[in-house]
């Protein structure tokens, strides 16, 4: 009787892969090479390896507890801090128009050393730069109140109001919002006319149909003429109460102010041509705002900041907007997050190679029966 053991060699790339992970690979090949050939064998084979596993995962329970569990945590930690930077970098990507729609920022020189960073700009930059730049497709504004609370009656009943805004009539035509009741043409055909969230009109009126209500703001009475959806979290615009900037200019004596150049009182959002070459552009608007303000020397420069940018822009003071992100922490914790999945992996490839040698006497008693892998 011939007695001998079937020798194999290794493929070239196999000296670059540990043994143990040669095997795995070799034994998938085995039982999908089965599934074509032998069904019914195939069957066997895998409840044989699922009762082994079991049984070897039985045998070692801290073993196992220690190796899966550190696996287990180290993914869902970097899948966490992966998603909170994708949340991060996702902010106000929702608007169709995002990539098109820029901020108006402007830089004020008010000595040789200091300069501030404003998202405020006069009233009039809009229009002006609408009718004189043929880039501008569209032009909006944002009026953010002072203060931490705004007094709004609603029938007998006063709120304080923290998240109140005065927007343009075609506010809904640069930005997506998902109208619940009404829609941004009944908004805008009222000077007067108000959108609420559907979380602050359910606060206001209860399970009343809030559309025609009378919402008193100082002396302005206000018809509700639209309820929004709840903002995304990943909106930079959190506001829950929006009206219109021209009910604010019904008292002569505001209008009169906002409408003076040197009064920076709007966030001023433009939509543009594609492909523009946003520094030159900046630099265009600059001068014609300064040739419009007939300023000798202007201590303003303009710069046209991309919607998506805004929250991660740690450095320019804009009122009514969330904390903006750290842009450099974003990088910090994605690499955190590749890194502790790393070690998790390279943990559990450790353990289970070092724990691979004592299952060295099963793998002679398989060979002994007749296995070839």
């Amino acid at each position: 009787t011939r007695v001998g053991l079937k020798t194999s060699t290794r493929p070239r790339f196999g000296r670059f892969l540990p043994k143990t992970l040669l095997t795995q690979i070799a034994c998938v090949g085995h039982v999908s090479f089965c599934i074509f050939s032998n069904p019914k064998t195939c069957l066997f084979m895998l409840r044989n390896y699922l009762k082994i596993a079991w049984r070897n995962l039985r045998k070692g329970k801290i073993y196992t507890l220690i190796n899966i569990a550190g696996l287990a945590l180290g993914m869902a930690t970097a899948v966490l801090l992966m998603l909170w930077v994708q949340n991060e970098m996702s902010y106000d990507t929702h608007h169709k128009q995002a990539k098109n729609i820029y901020r108006l920022v402007a830089h004020l020189k008010m000595n040789e050393t200091d300069t501030w960073h404003w998202a405020s700009t006069p009233l009039k930059y809009a229009d002006y730069l609408k009718a004189n730049a043929p880039e501008v497709q569209q032009a909006t504004r944002l009026k953010v109140l002072y203060g931490d609370f705004f007094p709004v009656k609603v029938g007998d009943e006063l709120f304080s109001e923290k998240y109140f805004a005065f927007v343009d009539a075609n506010w809904f035509e640069v930005f997506d919002y998902r109208f619940v009741k009404g829609s941004a043409k009944d908004f805008a055909k009222d000077k007067f006319g108000i959108a609420l969230t559907e979380s602050r009109a359910k606060q206001f009126f209860g399970e009343e149909d809030p559309i025609g209500k009378i919402v008193l703001y100082d002396t302005l009475n206000f018809v509700v003429r639209a309820v929004l959806q709840d903002n995304p979290s990943n909106s930079s615009f959190q506001f829950q109460v929006l009206a219109q900037n021209e009910a604010r200019m019904v008292n002569p004596k505001v209008r009169e102010e906002d409408s003076q150049w040197g009064n920076f009182y709007y966030q001023t959002f433009l939509v543009c041509k594609q492909g523009l070459d946003i520094q030159k552009v900046s630099e265009k608007f600059g001068k014609l705002i300064a040739k419009a303000r007939e300023a000798k020397e202007e201590n303003a420069t303009l710069e046209l900041q991309p919607l998506e940018a805004i929250h991660l822009d740690a450095t320019t003071q804009a009122d009514g907007l969330p904390p903006s992100g750290d842009k450099p922490s974003l990088y910090v914790f994605s690499m955190l997050a590749l890194f502790i999945l790393l070690i998790a992996c390279i943990n559990y490839v450790n353990l289970t190679t070092a724990r691979a040698n004592q299952r060295g006497k099963e793998v002679s008693v398989k060979k002994i029966i007749g296995a070839s892998n």
